[in-house]
Formats: structure tokens, sequence, C-alpha cells
């Protein structure tokens, strides 16, 4: 038996859209029926020549259904809408927009009995099509492959191919290790630089990130879950230009996983680790966002929960910043003019007990391409106050200075800091001269004890004052905190009031030059015991003097003075720092009415030469001086001078 039909309508599952103005013939033959669609619409879309067939079995009869239809892209939203696609999708599913045409083939089993299960068998075709998620102002273009779904299986098939900002990647959908959700997977790589324009980054800037970068990211969705997006990454293939220990060469592997959650409360959130590296979590708000790192990792030292808000004031962005090491407030303006940084309080830490680490050496180019690459001229001016600098468990005062980048050099303009009873001053600046990454300081640190020094650079100085005027003019090649003893130029001056030379070895080498005046390296080696005199070190009146120091070599300009209650001396000549050897003259002038014996010792004389000398200068005075004074030579080593006498009756003049 046969019959035709025309504007017939079916509907098989409530949960999928009906089919109607179907035309076609029906063939029953037994308990077999076959019907042949000619034409019939689904859903908004014009099924091509069909078959529908029931076939009777064991457990009830089951009508098959076998179709096909050309899908435009503007009905993929009415399939969203009207059918498990869209609970399987989520709600983020529904906003995205399609383009193109699409090829659907669609397989339906329906039992008529009231306990059967409707199976789905679908494929769906994409060639150059298009799909875009207008929130984010994301888009797929050039979509083309071929995705299956199965009531029973969920999605499959693939990879899909298409262009991710412009970049070829691969897509595979499927259904989540729980069978209830989707999983989408893509895989691709992306220029950084072009990552970074898409982002918004100006043109030509870096931010210190070159490469390419290979990716995996995911989506599970589902109709009972926020959907979340996962971002993997080596990073191999990226080069990092940040200070240690964030970079990291091209080569290197540096794992980097994020998930974003575009449903979170209150806005968007991302949150992810970098190995080795950091732990974050951030929320953009439409006011602003929230970063919380757990933890960040420089070097051997670990910060934990470091709290960050932005908020956009219209005008310009303020930024508060709370953790253990800091506690301030930032203003950006919008503007382009002075960034005003406020911190209540900083603190560094210092671990002196702990090996240094020898950080990977650069080439002289890669030195150079790595200052390039921080892009200065891009900074804007930065104006920082301080109200508590501490290091370690020590308060290093109140600090201030001025960021002023330029392409190539960035300088530290106005630095002022208050160590206690002195006062720091100059500026800093950091730049290639002549294809030469160099740092130079100029200032001067000027008040009470030189000693208050002593937390600032992690030593004990060796002596004691109470007056400080101290001049310095000083460059070095490399980074500012690359400061290095043996490859400095530059000048240096001082003037220290009242104090003592004190006996001590253990200083940092910087300051062990001062062991050549104390009493244990020189005056005993001059045979001269001024123990009974000063039981501590050798104690002044006045040090002054200037030296050159070229290429770590310094150099007396002309001469260090010391003056004290018993006696003078003046230092000249030259000093290498890097081995540490003198070549250097000294010259000893003891006041005569204040140490005949000591005077008589210099010339080799006894007693009745001493009280002869004492007449002489009561009778002479001044002019008595040079028969008072002594030279030497002054070789060696800082530990090991050795002191040869020259001349006596020679103050040096």
């Amino acid at each position: 038996m046969e019959f035709n039909f025309e504007n017939a309508s079916v509907r098989y599952d409530p949960r999928w859209p009906e089919v109607t103005d179907a035309r076609g013939q029906v063939v029953v033959n037994g308990l077999d029926t076959r019907v042949t669609l000619e034409r019939a619409q689904t859903g908004g879309l014009n099924l091509d020549s069909s078959k529908v067939t029931v076939v009777p079995d064991e457990q009830g009869t089951v009508v098959v259904v076998d179709a096909a239809a050309d899908v435009p892209g503007e009905a993929v939203r009415f399939w969203m809408d009207n059918s498990p696609l869209g609970e399987m999708a989520g709600t983020e599913a529904q906003r995205l927009e399609f383009d193109g045409q699409y090829r659907l083939g669609l397989g339906i089993s329906l039992p008529l009995g009231a306990e059967g299960e409707v199976s789905v068998d679908a494929r769906v075709s994409a060639d150059k099509a298009t799909v875009s998620y207008p929130p984010a102002g994301l888009a797929w273009e050039e979509v083309s492959g071929e995705l299956v779904y199965q009531s029973a299986e969920g999605i499959s098939g693939g990879p899909l191919t298409a262009r991710f900002l412009d970049a070829p990647v691969r897509i595979r959908l499927s259904s989540s290790a729980s069978g209830e959700a989707l999983s989408i997977r893509q895989t691709g790589q992306y220029p950084v630089a072009e990552l970074l324009a898409a982002a918004g980054v100006a043109p030509g800037r870096t931010l210190g990130l070159t490469g390419t970068v290979d990716y995996a990211a995911g989506l599970e969705v589902s109709a009972d879950a926020s959907s979340k997006i996962w971002v993997r990454s080596d990073l191999q293939g990226v080069e990092v230009a940040w200070p240690q220990p964030l970079a990291k060469s091209a080569d290197e592997s540096a794992p980097l996983e994020a998930t974003i959650n575009p449903q979170a409360p209150g806005g968007l959130a991302v949150s992810g680790t970098w190995e080795n590296r950091a732990s974050f979590d951030v929320l953009w708000k439409p006011t602003g966002l929230e970063v919380n790192l757990g933890h960040l990792y420089l070097g051997r030292h670990t910060l934990d929960d470091i709290e960050i808000e932005a908020l956009d004031l219209g005008d310009r962005w303020v930024v508060t910043a709370k953790s253990e090491r800091a506690l301030g407030r930032i203003a950006v303006p919008d503007d382009g003019s002075t960034v005003m940084a406020d911190f209540e309080r900083v603190r560094l830490t210092r671990d002196d007990s702990a090996e240094q680490e020898k950080p990977e050496l650069l080439t002289f180019e890669e030195q150079l391409q790595a200052f390039r690459d921080l892009d200065m001229g891009e900074w804007p001016d930065v104006n920082v106050s301080i109200a508590d600098l501490q290091l370690n468990d020590e308060t290093l005062g109140a600090w201030s200075f001025k960021l002023r980048p330029a392409p190539y050099r960035l300088a530290v303009e106005s630095i002022e800091g208050r160590l206690k009873s002195l006062t720091l001053v100059g500026d800093m600046s950091w730049s290639i001269i002549d294809d030469r990454e160099t740092s130079r300081f100029a200032g001067s640190v000027t008040g009470g004890k030189v000693a208050d020094l002593n937390s600032l650079f992690g030593t004990e100085i060796p002596l004691t004052n109470e007056s400080t005027n101290i001049e310095l003019d000083l460059d070095w090649p490399g980074r500012p905190d690359e400061i290095s003893l043996t490859d400095m130029n530059g000048s240096v001056s001082l003037r220290l009031d009242e104090g003592i030379i004190l006996e001590q070895n253990n200083t940092a080498q910087v300051f062990r030059v001062f062991n050549l005046l104390n009493a244990d390296t020189l005056w005993r080696r001059l045979q001269l015991d001024f123990s009974d005199l000063y039981e501590r070190g050798v104690a002044f009146d006045a040090i002054s003097g200037r030296a050159q120091l070229v290429d770590g070599r310094v150099n007396m300009d002309p001469e260090l003075q010391v003056v004290g209650p018993s006696g003078a001396f003046k230092l000249s000549g030259s000093t290498d720092i890097a081995t540490e050897t003198l070549d250097m003259r000294l010259v000893v002038v003891l006041p005569l009415t204040q140490n005949l014996p000591l005077a008589a010792l210099l010339m080799g004389a006894g007693a009745p030469i001493g009280g002869a000398l004492f007449v002489l200068d009561k009778i002479l005075g001044d002019p008595l001086s040079k028969l008072t004074s002594a030279s030497y030579g002054v070789t060696g080593t800082w530990d090991d001078p050795k002191v040869d006498l020259r001349r006596v009756f020679d103050n040096g003049e």
C-alpha cells in the first residue's frame, strides 16, 4: 500500500524542533513502513530528499529518520534556543553568533513505545564559516571540518580548522568525562607581537616579550554550571626580558596555566600559576580590577599574599597595594602625565649569609638588546615617596626620588634619603653610552655619624665620628644594582670629624682600606706603640681627602690627610681594588711638645736627644715640624702592608 502526503507535520521529540510542511510518499509493506520526503522544514531548515522508515522489533516499533539540509548561519540561533544543543553549550554559548553555510546530516531513531529513548545522530560540516563571540570581541574565521553528535556518545569528530586572531588553529569538540557537558579544545601558536597588538598595546612596544607562543585552550560548558576557560603554555619560543627571576630565554620552558571564569560574581575572573614564579587571581570588574598574588618567587625570596586593587576614576587609575613588603598607593593619570607613587612602607630584605647565586652571564650584545627591549622611552614619569623604607628589620628612614625615563636612558633624579643622622641626596642614571650599558651616581652624604650607613651596606664601617661630608661622582658598567668596585670610575671626596678608626678586619671590601689607618696594621708596623693612648684604634680630629677612580684603581688626589690629637699623617699614591695592592707614600707628623719620646724614636735617637728637641721646640716652634716628621713607602696588600722608612725630617711638602 502506498499513498502521498503534503503539508504534513511530525513532532518526534518535544525537545527538538517539529518537522513541518512535509511532502512525500508513504509505502507500507506488511509491518514495515517507508516514508520518502521530497521536501520538509524543521527549525528554519529546508530538508533535502529524506527517508523515514518504520521498523518493528522486539521492543516495539521504531521510526528511523535519515535527512540532510543546508544550514545558514542565522538558523543556528533557533537551534541553540529550541533544542538540547543550547542546554549542552551553556549560557555563554547563547551569545555566539554564526555566519556562513553549514551542512547538516540528521539521523533519528524514534521508538513509538513509552519506554523507548530517542536516538539522534547528527553530522554538521562547515566550509569557511565564521563563529564570533561579541562580548569579548573574538571571532573564528574560515571554520572548516565536520562534527558528530550522537545521543549516547555526545559530540565528537574533528578536528576543525580555523583562523583565530588571524592565525591558524585546530579545534576539537567532545563530551566531557562526565558525559554531561561539552568540552572544547583549541591548539595553535601566535606571534607575541601580534598578541600584544590585539590586546591594545601600542605598535612597536614589546613589554620585554618577543617570540611565538604555542598554547592549548579549553572550555567545559554545561547547563548547570558556569563555563570556565583554561589556557596552558610552556612558553617555549617566548623570550621574557624582565628582571630576574621572571626573565627567561626562548629555549627555556616555564609552564603557565590559567583558568578564566566569565560568569564570576562581580566580573571576569582569571586564576592561575606560572611555574616557579607566581600564583595569581585576577577579577576584572566594571570599575577596575582586583589582583591577589598568592605567592611571587623572587630568587631565594617568596612574597606571599600581595593584594592589589586598581580603580578607574575616569581621569586616572588609582592602584593600592598591600603586602608584608609594601603598603601604598599609585595614581596613574589617563593623560600620560606624571604618575604619583606614595608608599607608607616598603620593606626590602637581604640575606647576607646565603651564598650568592651567579646569574647567567649574557654576552655584550645580549645585554644591550635586553636594555633596549625595556623600551624606556614609552615609560611614564614617576614621582616616588616612601615614608618608611626598611631593610630586613632596620629602618632606612624616609626616601623620595623621581623616575624620568627617556629612549635608552632612565634617570633617577632628586634622590633624597634620610638614614638616621645622615642625609643622602643626588641623581642616578642608567643608560647606553657609546654602545655600553652604564650606571652613574652623583651626590653627597652629609650629617652625623658615617656608621649610620651600616644598615644600608650590611656591614660595620670600621670607624666612629661625629660629622660627615662625602661627595660622590661615580660610574660603573651594567645596571645600577651591579655595582662593581673593580670597574668603577669617578671621584670621591670626604671630610670626617672627631672619631676613631677602629681595629676591625671583617668589613666589606670598600671599607677594608681603613685597615691601613688603624693601630694593628700600620702604627704598630711603625714600631710605635699607641695602645696606651687609643685602646679602640686611632683617634682623629679630622679625616679629609679626595681620590680619583680609574677602572677600579684609586689614586689620591692629591692625598688623604688624618689629623689626630697626637699627630697627623698624609697618605698619597694609589691602590688597586681588584688586587688590593698598594703603591703609596705615608708622611707622619708628630707635634714635638706632645710626643718627644716618639719623635726621638722616629729619628732613631735616645733620651738625651729627646731632651734637646724639647728645648729646640720651645725656641723655634713650627719650623721644627720638619724635624718631627718622616716619610714611608707603603707597599704590599691591604691585609699585609709593607711599611719602609724612606726619609726623616720630611713633612711631605
